[in-house]
C-alpha cells in the first residue's frame, strides 16, 4: 500500500521544540513526516476534527507518539491516539512507534510494546529514519567521513553534519540529506572530501 506520509507525529504543543528539531531531521533525511507547522496552508480553515483523524487513521505508513504528562492531559492528543489506536488494531504490522519524553504511561500503549526513550531528538529522528528505511545508514557515512578526515571533529547537530579542524583553522556544516546522498552514491570521496572540504 503507498501512503501519503512516511510518519505522522503526534504531540503535546508543551513538547513542541523536541518534535520539531526531530521533524527538521526526518525531512532533512528525505522522510516525508506530517508535521502540523509544514502544513499551515493546508489545515487553514478545515474540518481539523475530521481531517486529522484521516492523516492518523488512515494516510501515513506509522505514527510516532511522543509521550509524555502533557501528551496524556490534552483533548486534541486523546483525538488522535483514539484514531492510531483504531488503526493499530486494524493492523498486523507495526504501526505505533512511541517515544517516551517522561515516564508517563498511557493506557492505549501495552507496557509490552517497545518504545524510544526521547534522549535527544537527533537519536529519536535517526531510529524512526532507519525503521522507515532500513538501508539508511548514517552511522556508517559517518564512519567513512571520519576514516577520510582523521584531524576533523564530525558531529550531528540538529538536521545538519558539522565539521571542524583546529589545525586546518576550518569549520563549516552540510545538510545531513546531501552528506546521505552523497553517500548512497559513493561519492563522498571523490565529490567532497578530495576537491573542497580540506582547504589548501
Amino acid at each position: 500500500m503507498i501512503f501519503e506520509y512516511d510518519v505522522a507525529l503526534s504531540f503535546a504543543g508543551e513538547d513542541r521544540a523536541f518534535v520539531e528539531d526531530c521533524a527538521e531531521i526526518l525531512r532533512s533525511l528525505s522522510i516525508n513526516v506530517f508535521y502540523d507547522n509544514y502544513e499551515k496552508d493546508v489545515l487553514f480553515g478545515k474540518n481539523l476534527y475530521k481531517y486529522l483523524a484521516d492523516i492518523y487513521q488512515n494516510r501515513a505508513r506509522f505514527a510516532v507518539v511522543f509521550v509524555s504528562k502533557s501528551y496524556k492531559k490534552k483533548r486534541w492528543t486523546k483525538h488522535e491516539l483514539e484514531y492510531i489506536t483504531a488503526r493499530k488494531f486494524k493492523q498486523d504490522e507495526e504501526y505505533l512507534l512511541p517515544v517516551k519524553l517522561d515516564e508517563t504511561e498511557l493506557d492505549e500503549i501495552t507496557l509490552t510494546t517497545g518504545y524510544l526513550q526521547g534522549d535527544s531528538p537527533v537519536n529519536v529522528a535517526i531510529t524512526i529514519a532507519k525503521k522507515i528505511n532500513p538501508k539508511l545508514d548514517l552511522e556508517l557515512m559517518l564512519s567513512e567521513l571520519e576514516h577520510y578526515l582523521p584531524d576533523y571533529e564530525i558531529k550531528i547537530i540538529g538536521s545538519e553534519v558539522s565539521f571542524y579542524c583546529e589545525k586546518e583553522d576550518f569549520s563549516a556544516k552540510y545538510p545531513i540529506g546531501f552528506m546521505m546522498e552523497l553517500y548512497r552514491q559513493d561519492l563522498i570521496e571523490q565529490a567532497f572530501i578530495l576537491p573542497s572540504i580540506v582547504p589548501n
